[in-house]
């Protein structure tokens, strides 16, 4: 459809040169950028320390994070280094996209079923599976870090039309949800393109790297992509599923994609396209989604004064807690998840 395109780039149009003007991207982002898509033998770690060391709020949170009960340290993170040798570089260099994206982007506005935090949980949800499907064991050519980015913006084209178009896009989640339809068909009916094709488009004005612009744009068909694009198209096809699946925060889209109509799955040659794989690496996936979540939402609570600050001992009581909490929502998932695999 032809039309497709020259919708989106009205969109992009619209969100790059409005009153919502986006913030600008900061000098060293580009670097920073750069940096997470190598990989992590070729990063020089001093150099990127430097580099985030010029944002004290984000070096701040990052240190936050390596004190968490997930990363379960004896002995109290205080620097970045420190939390680097900790928690590990690829760790941190992520989390500082993660946490340089939200800190610089538009908030999603309030509207029924959405909401910033729902957004922005999804997000990271999407990004983590995707960086997770990147094991050598899976035999892909994609770089983590550049799974990580892709996820991570996979959902930017919703916040554009949310915010430049919120009558056609509460209309399409509102269709999508009543008739169990794909968001994307209902933002095409409504809107006339898809929050893929916005997202591709201002991605390509920000000059992001292609191969992470094409498998945002290509997701939802990864094999309407150029060869070269169709793998990590289709694993960050594979991971949104994975995410929306995991209940963290929300894409919007109720419509679920059984793992055999995934491109994966399909494709045939991925280690994931065998149910024996896919179970295991699923299942480890969603265990991780669940337990690291409390911890990215610790360090994006508004706060980060000492009274709010737990001891190490309240922290991990309190963490299993709520892993006992969980225990049977988890089982219950485990077994509606493995019903996509018969």
């Amino acid at each position: 459809m032809s039309h497709i395109p020259d919708t989106a780039t009205a969109i992009a149009v619209d969100v790059i040169f409005s009153e919502k003007n986006l913030p600008i991207l900061p000098e060293n982002w580009n670097e920073i950028l750069s940096i997470s898509r190598k990989p992590i033998e070729d990063i020089d770690i001093g150099k990127f320390t430097k580099l985030v060391e010029t944002d004290p709020a984000i070096v701040a949170r990052i240190i936050r994070l390596a004190n968490s009960s997930y990363f379960s340290t004896l002995k109290k993170i205080i620097s970045l280094r420190q939390a680097i040798v900790h928690i590990g570089l690829e760790e941190v260099i992520n989390t500082v996209c993660y946490l340089y994206y939200k800190k610089l982007l538009p908030r999603f506005p309030e509207i029924e079923g959405f909401s910033d935090n729902d957004y922005w949980a999804h997000s990271w949800a999407c990004a983590q599976a995707n960086k997770m499907l990147g094991h050598p064991r899976l035999h892909v050519d994609a770089i983590p870090g550049e799974l990580y980015i892709t996820g991570l913006l996979l959902g930017l084209g919703k916040l554009f039309l949310a915010l430049h178009r919120p009558e056609g896009f509460l209309q399409s989640l509102v269709i999508s949800r009543e008739q169990n339809r794909s968001l994307h068909e209902t933002e095409l009916e409504i809107i006339g393109t898809t929050d893929a094709h916005v997202a591709y488009e201002v991605l390509q004005a920000w000059k992001i790297p292609e191969n992470i612009c094409t498998a945002v744009r290509f997701y939802a068909s990864p094999g309407d992509a150029q060869q070269e694009h169709q793998e990590i198209a289709g694993l960050t096809q594979y991971a949104y599923f994975i995410a929306n699946a995991s209940q963290i925060g929300s894409s919007g889209d109720r419509f679920c994609v059984d793992l055999a109509d995934t491109w994966i799955s399909k494709e045939g040659t991925s280690p994931l396209a065998q149910e024996k794989t896919q179970e295991t690496y699923v299942q480890e996936i969603f265990s991780t989604l669940r337990k690291k979540s409390q911890a990215i939402s610790h360090i994006d609570s508004p706060e980060d004064n000492d009274e709010d600050k737990d001891s190490d001992t309240q922290k991990q009581v309190s963490h299993e807690r709520d892993n006992v909490k969980s225990k049977q929502k988890e089982q219950e998932f485990f077994a509606w998840l493995l019903s996509f695999f018969r």
